[in-house]
């Protein structure tokens, strides 16, 4: 599951909403933000009276055998400033978003989106028939308390923090509203005078309470929260034209105003990237898609060797990689693993020595057996794995080692994914000297190895070289340049 995240700055306060797994369906029908409001936030999200509310009362969401909910976070930051003014503490005490009914949801699909002032006046309708559903996000942070900013502070730091946050269920919404506390008010501290200098030679300031006319902000703006995606809000106040001064500068009677001027922008980051893998075998063995054992999802891909121990059959996923993947760019692989016999599966990295992207010369294997530093010369046949469900990559799998490993100090920091600590072995090296070492010294130049060579695919396989094995695997993801890779089955 994600969770929805706000976040403020000046000139500039964010929300960000991520997408993630969690129950389908729209909330049930509540009514609309308005003046009176619960005082405290709720400790997680859920349909409930929207602010204009004096009442709580529960609302209730079908049932849905596997919904899709999303992560919404709110930030803060701030512009360059425009008046001479040095701090400006706000208090905001509830964000709430409204999400469309399932009926507005259809024709916004069919019709493409429709027009800012129809979405508005359908809007209107709702509210007044009580239709559409509010939820309350969580408020998380602040740097006077929760809630509280100095959005000053942000915008001389460029800053963005962290408002709320909150579990969604995926689909579309409609409206933001940001409410601030009335009964704190907001303080702004101002220079009334540049000219005029303190004994330390510095403008002397002035702090006063500031009217808040109105301390809600609402945004009739939709959006969409994507399962297993991000949504990222914006909102981005303006001080300059927020801040206004009324009266005489060096007049006692001068008053200040705070009138949010406020633009929310939102961006749709998208669900995370795909590769397409395929399943194939060698010699005598399985594999195929299978729905018995699964970590998460629909189903897993499940390998099983059937011929003679030491005949090398193999069953394996084989993911091409985006065309100019090298050594240096992948950054970790992990996977999960139901082990019902045999040895615990291993991943291979297919590299093009002659960068010519249609042929592998040679790869770099990575397993259980090499990330450990005990001096053992033989396999420990008797380890299957016994009972201990789904494990991450090579975790729990201290049962076998060789003495390739011995030269390690202790092996690496993580072993739920290869990474840079990995031990990886090259598999034409007849040099013995180098063919086992951490895939960060082959990055960094091993014979012919370094972080240019091209890796044109990532086989992640089961064999029967020492053990007869039978396995699922599942929820792949692989790290490269920075994005993050699921892998999807052709």
């Amino acid at each position: 599951m994600k969770r929805v995240f706000v976040f403020l700055t000046i000139l500039v306060v964010a929300v960000a909403l991520l997408a993630g797994c969690a129950p389908s369906g729209a909330p049930s029908p509540t009514p609309a933000p308005g003046d009176s409001v619960p005082a405290t936030t709720p400790a997680a999200p859920s349909p409930s009276l929207g602010p204009d509310a004096s009442t709580p009362s529960p609302t209730t969401q079908p049932p849905s055998p596997s919904p899709s909910t999303g992560t919404i976070r709110v930030l803060v930051t701030d512009a360059p400033p425009g008046y001479e003014v040095t701090s400006v503490v706000v208090h905001f005490s509830e964000v709430w978003v409204h999400k469309a009914v399932a009926e507005q949801e259809q024709e916004q699909e069919q019709e493409g989106g429709g027009e800012h002032n129809q979405v508005q006046n359908e809007l209107e309708n709702e509210i007044q028939q009580g239709e559409g559903g509010w939820i309350q996000l969580t408020i998380t942070g602040g740097t006077f308390g929760l809630g509280s900013f100095d959005l000053a502070q942000l915008r001389d730091d460029g800053a963005k923090l962290e408002l709320a946050a909150a579990e969604l269920v995926a689909g579309r919404y409609t409206q933001l509203r940001v409410i601030m506390n009335e009964e704190e008010g907001v303080t702004v501290t101002y220079i009334p005078d540049p000219e005029d200098l303190d004994e330390n030679e510095e403008p002397v300031t002035k702090t006063v309470t500031a009217k808040l006319p109105s301390g809600k902000l609402r945004f009739v703006r939709p959006f969409e929260v994507v399962a297993d995606a991000e949504t990222e809000i914006l909102l981005d106040f303006d001080l300059q034209k927020s801040v206004v001064f009324t009266g005489a500068s060096q007049s006692e009677d001068i008053k200040v105003i705070v009138k949010p001027v406020v633009k929310l922008s939102v961006s749709e980051k998208g669900k995370p990237a795909e590769l397409e893998a395929t399943l194939d075998t060698t010699g005598e063995a399985e594999a195929e898609l299978s729905t018995e054992e699964k970590h998460t999802g629909r189903d897993s891909a499940y390998f099983q060797t059937t011929g003679t121990v030491g005949a090398g059959d193999e069953a394996r996923i084989v993911i091409p990689l985006p065309e100019g993947t090298t050594l240096g760019k992948i950054e970790s692989i992990s996977w999960w693993t139901y082990l019902v016999e045999g040895y615990i599966p291993h991943v291979d990295l297919e590299l093009d020595l002659d960068a010519d992207s249609n042929s592998k010369n040679d790869r770099l294997v990575a397993e259980a057996a090499h990330q450990n530093d005990n001096d053992t010369t033989t396999w420990d046949t008797d380890y299957r794995g016994e009972d201990v469900g789904w494990i991450q990559t090579f975790e729990g799998a201290s049962g076998v080692y060789t003495s390739w490993a011995n030269w390690l100090t202790g092996g690496p920091s993580d072993v739920a994914s290869v990474n840079d600590e990995t031990a990886v072995w090259i598999f034409a090296a007849n040099d013995a000297t180098y063919r086992l070492n951490t895939l960060a010294n082959f990055k960094a130049g091993i014979g012919d190895v370094d972080e240019s060579t091209v890796v044109l695919a990532i086989e992640i396989e089961i064999d029967n070289w020492v053990l007869q094995s039978e396995a699922y695997v599942d929820d792949i993801v692989i790290v490269i340049d920075g994005v993050s890779y699921t892998v999807a089955f052709d």
